[in-house]
C-alpha cells in the first residue's frame, strides 16, 4: 500500500502541485514521518495519545509548541503502533492495524485517489491526477471532527462533534449541526440521539426560505457567520483580525469556543477569544 503524500500550494481556482514529500506508507510510531504543509503551520501524521501505545491519525499546528490537533480520523478507535495509513493501489484512503484489518477510511467512498496533501488551510486533500488535470475527491475539512479552521465551512446536513473527555477523543455528547431548515443548532445527545437544543441561531424562515441559512463559514480574520440563500450574513462571531492562528472547537464540555494564537510569539498560548456558550456544570459532563 504506497502513498505519496505530495506538498501542495493552493492557487484559485485549482489546486498546483508543489514539493513531493516522499513515497512511502505511514506507520503509526513514536518517530513515524509527518507530512508538513508548504507554510509549515499544519502537519499530518499519527499523533499519540497521552500515557497510551495507541494513536490517532490527525491534522496538528505544526509551529504550536503545543501541536493542538485540529482534525482527526479515528477517535473512536484509536491505532495501536505498528498501523499503518496509505492509499491502496485501488485508490481507496485506509488506515489498517499491523494485522491489515481496517480501522478507518473517509464517510463518503473514495475509490480514485492517486495522492495525498496537507495545504496551507490545515485541510488534508485527495486527489486524482488524470494527465494535466487534478480532480479533489476528497477533503478533511467536509469531515471535520470537533474543530473547524478559517476557510472551513459546514454545509446543510453537516454536523460536528466534541470528544468524550479531555484524553478521549471518541465522539462525546454535543453535537454543532447545520439543520436542514437553514438553522445551526448546539445539543447533547444520547445514544447518538439529539435530546437537547441549547443553542439555535434562528437563520430559518419557514415563510421565505431565501431568508434561511445555507452554510456555517468561518473567516480568516476569526470571524463566524451562517451564510443566507438571499446573500446574507448572520454573525455568530466577530473576527479578531490580527496576525493569528485561529480556531473554532467544540469542547467536551459543550462549549463552542473560538481560540487563537499569536504566530509572531514563540511561546504565546492559545487564548480563547470568543466564548459562544458557556459550558455546561461539571456535574452534568
Amino acid at each position: 500500500m504506497a502513498v505519496r503524500f505530495l506538498l501542495l500550494l493552493l492557487l484559485l481556482p485549482s489546486l498546483v502541485l508543489a514539493q513531493n514529500c516522499s513515497d512511502l506508507d505511514i506507520t503509526a510510531s513514536d518517530t513515524s514521518p509527518r507530512c508538513v504543509s508548504p507554510s509549515g503551520e499544519f502537519a499530518f501524521g499519527f499523533h499519540r495519545l497521552e500515557e497510551q501505545n495507541l494513536f490517532l491519525l490527525a491534522i496538528w499546528f505544526e509551529k504550536i509548541p503545543e501541536k493542538t490537533l485540529v482534525w482527526y480520523a479515528n477517535g473512536d478507535n484509536p491505532a495501536p503502533e505498528g498501523s499503518k495509513v496509505g492509499l491502496t493501489s485501488d485508490g481507496r484512503f485506509l488506515l489498517s492495524d499491523p494485522q491489515g484489518k481496517e480501522i478507518w477510511r473517509p464517510q463518503k467512498s473514495v475509490t480514485t485517489a492517486t495522492h495525498a496533501a496537507i495545504i496551507d488551510t490545515g485541510n488534508l486533500v485527495l486527489t486524482n491526477r488524470n494527465q494535466n488535470d487534478i480532480l479533489t475527491v476528497w477533503e478533511s475539512f467536509q469531515e471535520p471532527a470537533n474543530t473547524i479552521l478559517p476557510t472551513q465551512t459546514l454545509e446543510i446536513g453537516g454536523a460536528m462533534y466534541s470528544q468524550r473527555s479531555e484524553n478521549n477523543y471518541s465522539k462525546g455528547r454535543f453535537q454543532l449541526q447545520m439543520q436542514d431548515t437553514g438553522n445551526l443548532r448546539l445539543s447533547t445527545l444520547d445514544s447518538g440521539t439529539e435530546y437537547d437544543v441549547y443553542y439555535s441561531s434562528n437563520t430559518s424562515d419557514a415563510g421565505n426560505s431565501s431568508n434561511s441559512g445555507v452554510r456555517l463559514s468561518f473567516d480568516e480574520s476569526g470571524r463566524i457567520y451562517v451564510l443566507l440563500r438571499n446573500g446574507g450574513e448572520t454573525n455568530i462571531t466577530s473576527g479578531s483580525g490580527g496576525d493569528y492562528y485561529h480556531r473554532a472547537t467544540l469542547d467536551h464540555d459543550g462549549g463552542f469556543r473560538v481560540y487563537n494564537h499569536d504566530k509572531n510569539v514563540d511561546n504565546a498560548v492559545l487564548l480563547q477569544i470568543g466564548l459562544l456558550w458557556k459550558a455546561f456544570p461539571i456535574s452534568f459532563v
